[in-house]
């Protein structure tokens, strides 16, 4: 059985490792590089899971490739929510463009509940509707499979891992793993309000 209390306690066991990791997040928020420490390192405390205490820093080149590699599996599994993006923009652009003076006298009321109003309106008279639901499916597929893909691949620590989709789909879909990813889901997502009601706490979710 999974001890929930134990690993909501764990990043506070020692606060300067998760602490750099927190100074990596705020230097994440100029350049894009830093992250890819801090999911190399997160990748390590994945792997670690058994441990109580947190993985060592140093390594830092080894975190960082594994960072990136990370990085690179996210993109891989988001490759068909992209395609639809880019459809709905094309597609979007086109209708916004050919709707002509509506949208510019929409946008002039200043209005944000009518400017939504029309930005609604002309998705369904573009029928887009269709991509927009299943882009949103889409997007949840993938958020939900990313985190089964991530430990197929610090298994052995083979990229190629990740792709295994018929492993990672047969595991993907149990109940405890539903019920894992609820649960982190919920609680990350309360700590990451928190983060944002007490901006002296940056991060503090995603740690």
């Amino acid at each position: 059985m999974v001890d929930y209390i134990e690993a909501i306690k764990k990043p506070f066991t020692d606060l300067k490792k998760s602490g750099l990791a927190v100074l990596f997040g705020l230097f994440g928020m100029i350049i894009f590089i830093p992250y890819l420490f801090n999911f190399g390192y997160f990748l390590e405390c994945a792997k670690n899971s058994s441990k109580k205490e947190l993985p060592e820093w140093g390594n830092y080149w080894e975190k960082f490739v594994r960072g990136f590699f990370l990085f690179l599996i996210f993109f891989i599994y988001a490759i068909p929510l992209l395609i639809i993006l880019v459809f709905l923009l094309i597609e979007f652009t086109t209708g916004l463009i050919g709707s002509g003076e509506r949208y510019v006298e929409t946008i002039a009321t200043g209005n944000p509940v009518l400017i939504l109003n029309f930005m609604i309106k002309l998705f369904s008279e573009l029928d887009m509707m269709y991509l927009v639901i299943i882009g949103i499916l889409l997007g949840i597929l993938i958020l939900y499979l990313i985190p089964m893909a991530m430990l197929f691949y610090i298994t052995d620590w083979q990229f190629r891992d990740a792709f295994d989709f018929k492993g990672v789909f047969r595991k993907a879909f149990t109940k405890k793993y539903l019920s894992a990813w609820l649960i982190v889901n919920i609680y990350t997502g309360l700590l990451g309000g928190i983060s944002t009601l007490f901006s002296f706490i940056p991060f503090f979710g995603g740690i």
